[in-house]
């Protein structure tokens, strides 16, 4: 009984110090973000979250993959059995619906995804492996069903649909909400990512030539 109350509690403490360094991150980016701080936040001396994480790295990490994770839950909703259409719009609208509840940290985490450091950026891809593995699962099924080009690596679209939805991120947040809005980014970028820029007329004939 001891060992699962022992567990328990530090599955709390974890949660609470991710809570915690979220909002401090958020609030000073990764960079100049304070350990001692995110210790104090969650409620614990100065230096516990060394007892968790490694370092701030690991830390910042831990929560991109707990983000990434809630947004590839968020898309479980749509049935398998719905288009590649509806299930990427689904996943990017569960991705879009977290970054606006969360949208400082969303920012700084963009930012890192966009402007890389050589040695993180493969492992900031990594924790963000949830929500990419749910894209790519969606474009398997794609491929299988023809609604998704084959001659293209699923990793490589994945890793080109979820950049799609940083952009449109990135573009709504630059223009202070006036292009586009949040509601309209999973439709846009999805119907972008998938049918391209061609007018649809074009598009019909080259399809039946």
């Amino acid at each position: 009984m001891t060992p699962r109350l022992t567990e328990q509690s530090k599955s709390e403490n974890r949660s609470r110090l991710l809570d915690a360094a979220a909002a401090e991150f958020a609030r000073s980016g990764l960079d100049d973000a304070n350990i001692n701080e995110i210790s104090l936040a969650a409620g614990f001396a100065k230096g516990t979250v060394y007892n968790h994480f490694p370092s701030k790295e690991a830390l910042f990490l831990a929560v991109v993959e707990e983000a990434c994770q809630l947004a590839a839950d968020g898309a479980r909703d749509v049935s398998a059995e719905a288009s590649t259409h509806e299930r990427l719009r689904a996943a990017l609208a569960s991705d879009v619906q977290w970054a606006s509840a969360h949208e400082a940290f969303a920012r700084v985490l963009v930012r890192e995804v966009l402007t890389p450091n050589p040695r993180f950026y493969p492992r900031v891809l990594e924790a963000a492996a949830p929500f990419i593995a749910r894209i790519r699962g969606i474009l398997v099924d794609g491929v299988e069903r023809g609604e998704v080009r084959a001659d293209v690596s699923v990793d490589e679209l994945a890793l080109v649909f979820v950049g799609f939805g940083d952009l449109a991120l990135i573009q709504h947040w630059g223009s202070d909400g006036a292009w586009p809005a949040l509601e309209q980014i999973p439709e846009l970028m999805t119907g972008l990512f998938l049918d391209g820029v061609a007018p649809r007329h074009q598009k019909d004939r080259a399809d039946g030539a």
